[in-house]
């Protein structure tokens, strides 16, 4: 069924949050690929601890993927959340022996994407947390290093070492930079979404900055992984991470260029785009509550900044909104009827969108302001922040972008 699923987007890794935590527990992390589908994450921690906090599970990653290699070491959860504690006394050192695992995770990033050449992108918040020491949890402050099978590249972002979650790459692709772009594509992107994504991004991050105010970073990573064309229908899946874009193509109908397919990728790579601008701030920025004000935003923002670059016409965005008011609808009145419904995602955008959308205010203006707002409160996104940004703004009917 055709369909297009986005990824949450966390401006940090899953790392326990702290507040007022006492200093981090350093150590190193070494990420081995050993074998076609094995990988070894080796821990090497400058402290005994008793526990290593690795936070919510990922469907079944750790669970199913995960072979704990030191004796006396076991995996455990509870509540929701796991670990790795020491049976019997603390430990600083950990081996762990991590087989491939490609299975969806709709509420957190996907584990690992192999692509159609064997390359395989691997998130590594989901090896980042805290530890437990006698009752008291501390953060643990990572040096990651990768090591590749003999002659493989391999791609460790500078965020990784920053204590942020970013997709490592083992793989025979070589890094192409061109300009700001670092990029390892799948060699079965066909090249009408290449040329796509490139054109889009480099339109919608030149509106972005001006009309946001704030310059692109100084490098952007992009992985493309399209191992499931061969798969029926389409599925976009895309996620944006500190310094980071990473998609995941999949379905027959991907392979070929109608205007359909490339509207959706033209949306997609801009929506990925203004969650990067919101994460150009020094405070505040992305939360992991009310995920419609960002979410929401980033599909206002995406129709506003491919409008004003020329890539959509004011038909396309116009029905663009129309169609994210019906689906908002549609949710509502499933609600109406049956309030025990949990909600879907989908209408973190949806729903988020119209609400934008009916504000009456400028777009770029209100999240140039909230912008402003979250740096000064050290605050994330929130319905707070909006209605305060969109009070000081002058109000029009609401009309398409």
């Amino acid at each position: 069924m055709t369909r297009i699923l986005l990824l949450v987007f966390l401006a940090l890794s899953s790392a326990v949050a702290l507040a007022d935590a006492p200093a981090p527990v350093k150590g190193r992390l070494t990420l081995t690929h050993v074998a076609k589908d094995l990988w070894r994450a080796d821990y090497r921690l400058d402290e005994k601890v008793d526990a290593i906090e690795f936070g919510p599970a990922v469907v079944q990653f750790r669970q199913a993927a995960w072979t704990i290699a030191t004796p006396g070491a076991a995996l455990a959860a509870n509540e929701g959340k796991e670990s790795v504690r020491g049976a019997e006394a603390p430990f600083d050192a950990l081996r762990i022996d991590v087989k491939l695992y490609e299975p969806w995770a709709h509420d957190s990033y996907v584990a690992m994407d192999r692509h159609s050449d064997g390359g395989t992108a691997i998130y590594l918040g989901h090896f980042m947390g805290g530890v437990r020491q006698g009752g008291v949890l501390r953060n643990m402050l990572l040096h990651i290093e990768l090591k590749g099978l003999r002659g493989e590249t391999t791609f460790l972002p500078d965020e990784a070492n920053r204590d942020l979650g970013v997709y490592g790459y083992f793989g025979p692709q070589k890094i192409v930079a061109n300009g700001r772009v670092h990029a390892l594509i799948d060699p079965a992107t066909p090249v009408w979404i290449r040329e796509a994504l490139a054109d889009t991004a480099e339109k919608v991050a030149s509106v972005y900055a001006t009309k946001l105010g704030r310059p692109a970073p100084a490098t952007l990573a992009l992985i493309i992984g399209a191992a499931g064309l061969g798969n029926e229908g389409y599925s976009i899946k895309g996620g944006a991470l500190p310094g980071q874009i990473v998609y995941k193509l999949e379905g027959r109908e991907l392979l070929v260029d109608t205007p359909q397919a490339r509207q959706r990728v033209q949306q997609l790579a801009a929506h990925e785009l203004a969650h990067v601008w919101q994460g150009l701030v020094t405070k505040g920025g992305i939360g992991d509550t009310q995920p419609w004000v960002h979410e929401g935003g980033a599909e206002y923002l995406s129709v506003l900044a491919l409008r004003q670059s020329g890539l959509w016409t004011s038909a396309q965005a116009e029905a663009y909104t129309t169609q994210m008011q019906k689906e908002c609808s549609d949710s509502q009145a499933k609600h109406a009827a049956d309030p025990a419904l949990p909600l879907a995602w989908r209408e973190h955008y949806t729903c988020g969108y119209t609400r934008y959308h009916e504000l009456g205010v400028g777009g770029f203006a209100l999240w140039k302001a909230m912008m402003s707002m979250t740096e000064a409160r050290g605050e994330p996104y929130s319905e707070a922040i909006l209605q305060d940004a969109a009070k000081a703004l002058p109000r029009t009917a609401p009309v398409a972008p």
